[in-house]
Order: structure tokens, then C-alpha cells, then sequence
């Protein structure tokens, strides 16, 4: 059975199937197989891509407020300094995230947003990392993070 709880983490559910809960993110159920216990070996071939139906909210972006928050601080990641420009070409420079300092799903309507004061130019990776928990770590949790790491 799938767990529709939502929270900030992935899940994996008693049949196999995970999703992303921070998002809302809902799978319907594969219906019920002869076993539910998968034999792993090295050699194993395993399947998979098989249709599912989603269900997904998905809160609002202005994409206007993308380009003053990205002419203001840049195409560098604020939290690790990495140019995806630089090290992939001008092409790739466009995958920048931005981010929002209070998450939008912890609003339940429309606000407003200031492009400098609201948002920062994250690289993906850490985009991931700021919403790894349940709570949404800050831009200098994950720096000391990458600190302590080093």
C-alpha cells in the first residue's frame, strides 16, 4: 500500500515504488504480484519503466523574478562557488537553480518576492542537499557542511 504522507524526504513504499514527498508527490499503486520479495544478485537483470500514473502539486515560480536574482548575484552557486558555465560552456549556464531562502511549499498562497532579497543562484547539487531533510537546510548549513567535509 502506498504511503501518501507528505513530507521533505523520498519514500519508498512496501512494493518497491519511491517518490519525492516534499512535492506531493503520489504513485498509484502496480496491482498486487504472486511476490513482493525480490532476489537480488550481481548478475541480476532487472526491469523497469513501466507507466505509472502521478499526481503532483506543484507550487507557482514567477519567471521574472529569475533573471533580476541572476543579474544580481551571478551565475555562481552562492553556497559552493561552482560556475556550471565555466566548467560546462555558456550553454549549460542556464541550468543554474534559484532558490528561495523560505521554501515554497511552506506557503499555502500567492506572496510576493523580491528577486535580491528572497532568492540566491544555487548548482543543482546543492539545491539538492538544502532539501535533503525533512527541514530545508540553510545556505550556511550546507557550506559548513562542505567544510567539514574537506
Amino acid at each position: 500500500m502506498i504511503d501518501n504522507a507528505v513530507r521533505d524526504r523520498w519514500k519508498i513504499t512496501d512494493n518497491g515504488n519511491a517518490y519525492l514527498m516534499r512535492h506531493q508527490l503520489k504513485i498509484e499503486p502496480e496491482p498486487p504480484q504472486e511476490s513482493t520479495t525480490v532476489e537480488i544478485r550481481p548478475s541480476s537483470v532487472l526491469e523497469e519503466g513501466a507507466p505509472q500514473v502521478v499526481r503532483l502539486t506543484r507550487h507557482e515560480r514567477n519567471l521574472e523574478a529569475r533573471a533580476p536574482c541572476l543579474k544580481h548575484y551571478g551565475m555562481t552557486c552562492v553556497v559552493c562557488g561552482f560556475s556550471i558555465g565555466k566548467r560546462y560552456g555558456p550553454n549549460a549556464a542556464r541550468l543554474i537553480h534559484v532558490h528561495h531562502l523560505k521554501p515554497l511549499s511552506t506557503v499555502e498562497k500567492r506572496r510576493k518576492v523580491d528577486p535580491i532579497i528572497d532568492l540566491r543562484p544555487v548548482w543543482p547539487n546543492c539545491h539538492a542537499v538544502i532539501y535533503m531533510n525533512e527541514d530545508a537546510l540553510s545556505i550556511d548549513e550546507v557550506r559548513a557542511i562542505l567544510q567539514d567535509a574537506e
